[in-house]
């Protein structure tokens, strides 16, 4: 859908938490001794009937000899091109297009892939808080930061988007990423890199989803659940699915394969072309509980900024609503590029677009300032999300 996303502080005000936690630099002397050693050598649809090119445009020819199922299919596309220009002039901040893997599919599927749980309050407070440093501002904010750029060495992992599929596995896939963007960091501080092209390099959302307690796995699942199971029992490699490799990679299809969900949890034993065993697989752990940011608390901006110049990447939970399954990373002359909320008042028309869909989780690496066209400066988040790069 899009590499990277800009998002303006309205959405992140939706955020009920975030999590940041420092990981083991060092490999367990054991377990990860084989691993180490390798990591230091180490569309769009188009048919006859409907085109969409780019997600920018749609053209539909009508044909009453067309089978019910693409009548349906071009009258849906129809009536989401006609939701997209309506986006496009009710704001002027980002540019709406049609996704046709997301325009075909009803309401409940939408909110299936938000499988990101709210924490409970009673549970939110004995959660470890973000530390006060005392009124002191031990570090200048800037206007705009990268994780990618102040650590392009692991600017591959860091900007990496991954495909969830037809699968509620956001919270453990953000999860997975800022640990692996974490261990490279981590890595890099004591002068060692860490290679994007090598497997092991890569904490598993696989097992993540597997074996996180409590939790549903592609049904749900709380964040906060997965880092107290990476600091009690760390996890093993693995990759995406289209790459498949590692002790245990990712078994979830892209979501445009539209194919349903096959649970297979709970397996402790590693991929059978992996060459290494299920214990020397288990390379990530992180060695303190993370932070937790909550609701309107109290500096948490500037904290989550401080967090994310110091450590890198952070993993958030916000609302999602209807119209961010139409936007595009585009660069435009007339428009900045960052995502707001757009308010439909046409609701006759577009029932149920524009509202809220559910909670999703997805990784913030930076944040910056923008000029909108009424010239006010407009502060945004850099988000990595997992709905694929199309």
């Amino acid at each position: 859908m899009t590499q990277i996303i800009s998002i303006i502080p309205f959405f992140i005000a939706l955020v009920f938490f975030s999590i940041a936690s420092n990981v083991v630099s060092q490999l367990p002397p054991e377990e990860g001794k084989a691993t180490e050693e390798l990591l230091n050598n180490s569309s769009n649809v188009t048919s006859a009937d409907v085109d969409v090119k780019n997600g920018t445009q749609m053209t539909t020819s009508a044909d009453k000899d067309l089978p019910d199922y693409l009548q349906n299919r071009i009258e849906i596309l129809k009536k989401e091109q006609q939701f997209v220009d309506e986006l496009n002039k009710a704001q002027d901040h980002w540019t709406a297009v049609v996704h046709e893997t997301f325009a075909l599919m009803d309401s409940e599927q939408k909110a299936f892939i938000m499988g990101a749980r709210k924490t409970q309050a009673k549970e939110y407070k004995q959660m470890p808080q973000q530390k006060k440093n005392g009124g002191q501002n031990l570090l200048q904010l800037p206007k705009e930061f990268d994780s990618r750029k102040k650590w392009p060495e692991c600017a591959g992992f860091i900007g990496m988007v991954t495909d969830q599929g037809a699968c509620g596995s956001c919270w453990a896939i953000s999860a997975a990423a800022v640990l692996t963007d974490r261990f490279c960091i981590e890595r890099l501080k004591i002068g060692k890199l860490t290679h994007t092209n090598h497997p092991a390099s890569y904490a598993s959302v696989q097992e993540t989803l597997e074996f996180t307690p409590s939790t549903d796995g592609c049904g749900g699942g709380w964040p906060e659940k997965a880092w107290k199971w990476y600091a009690q029992d760390g996890v093993v490699t693995g990759t995406d699915y289209s790459t498949g490799s590692g002790c245990k990679p990712y078994l979830i299809k892209p979501l445009k394969d539209g194919s349903a969900v096959k649970d297979s949890f709970c397996r402790y034993q590693c991929d059978s072309q992996w060459p290494y065993g299920y214990k020397e697989g288990r390379v990530f752990k992180v060695k303190n509980s993370p932070t937790h940011w909550h609701g309107k608390a109290e500096n948490r901006v500037e904290d989550m900024m401080r967090e994310i110049l110091e450590n890198g990447p952070i993993q958030i939970i916000a609302a999602i609503f209807d119209d961010l399954f139409n936007y595009r990373n585009l660069r435009s002359n007339t428009r900045i590029n960052v995502y707001v909320r757009s308010i439909i008042n046409n609701t006759d028309i577009f029932e149920g677009k524009g509202k809220k869909v559910g909670l999703h989780s997805m990784k913030i690496i930076g944040w910056g300032e923008a000029t909108g066209s009424d010239g006010k400066p407009v502060e945004y988040w850099l988000g990595v999300n997992s709905w694929s790069t199309e």
